[in-house]
């Protein structure tokens, strides 16, 4: 078996310590809200928007909580939620999940992660450069709540990918598995490890978006397609969920006809 193998199948998303991750406190202007981009902030960026926007102290200490359960408080002019995604780390069957904290008014979106949920850090650029000037017009000329449906699409399309990558290698594996000069067992093992931790990341997600899209409607304008938006989004997990819970077992009969793209 070629040396790393598994881990060049899967795309890194940590930084290493020569490259720690950058400090961003950004504010990118919308039509008609303004998108507040904290990554890798310290208490003092979180403190400033609280007393700014009136969040709850309790919702600042969650934010720089490095491991906070998954949840979501509504108040009367804005939502907040924790969701959790893997973060793409390089070594497979380590237990690092990747927080995102989300504050979503009327007329604001404010975001807080570590920096390593890429899809999320390369929304942003495209909205800070204009690199591609299309997708920057689609994704702030809206409203909030649909800004925040693209970064969640793009999270949850990161998971069934990278989720299609592990089995992929579990795949390859296990054809090799009586192959006495390769032992794979403990690969094996990991892969599966991986796949369990990716499950109880997805397990609860579903819900979440669920609440989420519900919570949105109460501050964006009509937007008839938005429920649409987030139906597709709870599609793609269910997905996940399904290809996770067959390859999850030590023992498959059937292979899974979405685990291909």
């Amino acid at each position: 078996m070629k040396k790393g193998f598994i881990s060049k199948r899967l795309r890194s998303g940590r930084k290493s310590a020569e490259n720690p991750v950058e400090r961003i406190t950004e504010t990118i202007q919308g039509g008609k809200f303004a998108w507040i981009n904290l990554q890798n902030p310290d208490r003092a960026d979180v403190e400033e928007l609280a007393e700014k926007f009136h969040f709850n102290a309790l919702n600042v200490e969650d934010c720089m909580t490095k491991f906070e359960l998954p949840k979501l408080d509504s108040y009367d002019d804005h939502f907040f939620v924790i969701l959790h995604f893997p973060p793409l780390s390089q070594k497979v069957g380590m237990s690092k999940n990747s927080q995102l904290s989300v504050f979503l008014g009327r007329d604001f979106l404010v975001t807080v992660h570590h920096g390593d949920l890429m899809p999320l850090v390369d929304l942003a650029e495209i909205c800070r450069t204009g690199s591609d000037k299309q997708r920057r017009d689609r994704l702030l000329g809206g409203s909030a709540g649909l800004l925040l449906h693209e970064i969640i699409d793009v999270l949850v399309d990161d998971l069934l990918h990278t989720s299609r990558k592990i089995i992929a290698n579990l795949d390859e594996m296990e054809e090799l598995v009586f192959d006495e000069a390769k032992p794979v067992a403990r690969s094996i093992a990991l892969l599966r490890r991986e796949i369990n931790r990716q499950r109880r990341i997805a397990s609860p997600l579903k819900r979440f978006v669920n609440e989420i899209a519900s919570n949105v409607k109460k501050f964006t304008e009509a937007e008839d397609e938005l429920g649409l938006y987030y139906d597709d989004v709870i599609d793609h997990i269910d997905k996940v969920t399904r290809i996770q819970t067959l390859y999850s077992a030590p023992k498959r009969q059937t292979r899974c006809s979405e685990c291909s793209p």
